[in-house]
């Protein structure tokens, strides 16, 4: 088939408009999706903005007011650590919650005052050992009591032996106990 001159410009015309037809639309929605976006893309950045000033700040105000209660917890801990060891009202402590709960007191020792490190705090430690003999639930009664009792110490170690047979004894307790007070410096 031949196509005469004025057929294959109509041709070509044709093939070009279509062209152009077909490019316009695809640029047309093309606009549209770049329009749309843009404006999704400022409304985001807009909230982004605002919600990360408005997070941040109330992040501040959080962190600030725990810095503020850790201060007060921290002077407030310091002041209870910073009133001397007294051993004689230990040891009353001590005999009070032993009779108290049905056990005998039978020894009590106290080592050297030593230096410590709690929680980043420079602070005295005063040991104390002690031995008491009682009814192994007593024994256990006293040492709970007495490591809840005690407000700048704590119990270290408590060991309860219980004899193999009664006839041979009581149960006893060996207790280790640490007593801190807080040092300036």
């Amino acid at each position: 088939m031949k196509f005469s001159k004025v057929s294959l410009l109509f041709l070509i015309v044709g093939v070009f408009i279509i062209a152009i037809v077909g490019l316009g639309a695809v640029r047309s929605k093309q606009l549209v999706q770049q329009r749309d976006l843009n404006k999704e893309l400022t409304t985001s950045q807009i909230k982004l903005k605002g919600l990360q000033v408005d997070q941040l700040a109330q992040k501040q105000d959080e962190l600030e007011k725990l810095l503020s209660d850790t201060m007060a917890q921290s002077k407030t801990d310091r002041e209870l650590l910073s009133q001397p060891i007294d051993t004689l009202e230990i040891g009353n402590t001590l005999f009070k919650l032993a009779q108290a709960n049905g056990v005998e007191v039978v020894e009590v020792n106290s080592p050297a005052l030593a230096a410590a490190n709690l929680e980043g705090v420079k602070c005295s430690v005063q040991g104390i050992n002690t031995r008491v003999k009682g009814d192994v639930p007593n024994l256990v009664t006293f040492i709970k009591q007495l490591n809840g009792t005690l407000d700048t110490g704590i119990v270290k170690q408590a060991d309860i032996t219980v004899p193999s047979a009664p006839t041979v004894g009581m149960p006893t307790a060996n207790i280790q106990l640490s007593i801190y007070t807080y040092q300036k410096g």
